[in-house]
């Protein structure tokens, strides 16, 4: 199944890396393929979670190159990253993106600087949909020891 899959690649972390180095070498071809292999395993919860330190760090430094092509990519990986559960219920890592969208809103260029502001929005609701989802969940499981407490 689909997430057997996501799990086997998430307890491979040189999946991770290897997009990665490819976003590391600054070369806006083989950091934009990179950008397009991230985006897919965060779309697909694939990614292991100690990866994402790295992972928000490159995003960031994406954000801050010239590199139109590159950036819009960025932004594209960030949206499929806030839109995973693993990745939400890191607090560093969602800080970390948030403020690689405030960087590109201040961007010169009109496309990454309103592309930036669309995914900020859709990213806060996101986040306060997954703090929603996770107070009850909470709630529920709170409710059911009180129910077998009085049991």
């Amino acid at each position: 199944t689909d997430a057997e899959i996501a799990a086997g690649l998430r307890a491979s972390p040189e999946m991770g890396r290897v997009a990665l180095f490819a976003i590391e070498t600054k070369t806006p071809k083989f950091a934009s393929l990179g950008l397009v292999y991230l985006t897919r395993l965060t779309s697909h919860d694939a990614l292991d979670p100690g990866s994402f330190p790295a992972v928000a760090s490159a995003l960031r430094e994406s954000a801050e190159g010239g590199d139109e092509g590159v950036q819009l990519r960025a932004l594209q990986c960030i949206m499929a990253a806030m839109q995973a559960a693993t990745v939400l219920a890191s607090r560093e890592t969602v800080l970390q993106l948030l403020e690689a969208l405030l960087v590109m809103t201040a961007s010169k260029s009109q496309a990454i600087s309103n592309t930036a502001a669309a995914t900020l929005r859709q990213s806060a609701s996101a986040i306060f949909e997954f703090v929603a989802a996770t107070a009850l969940v909470a709630a529920a499981s709170t409710t059911e020891q009180t129910e077998h407490a009085a049991a």
